[in-house]
């Protein structure tokens, strides 16, 4: 699995470097929301209980 999708240097010395996972996990969630819209479904959020145990 990869990490790091991108790494860069300047030549200052500056750096950059973008998370993959977040990037992966924005990905997913949007493609779960264009297969639901095109299977004319209501789009489904998760519920009260189910979201304090994801913040927790």
């Amino acid at each position: 699995m990869v990490n790091n999708w991108l790494t860069c240097v300047s030549n200052v010395g500056t750096s950059l470097i973008v998370d993959a996972k977040h990037l992966k996990s924005m990905n997913c969630w949007y493609n779960k929301q264009v297969s639901t819209l095109k299977e004319n479904q209501p789009v489904r959020t998760p519920s009260a209980r189910a979201r304090g145990a994801l913040n927790n």
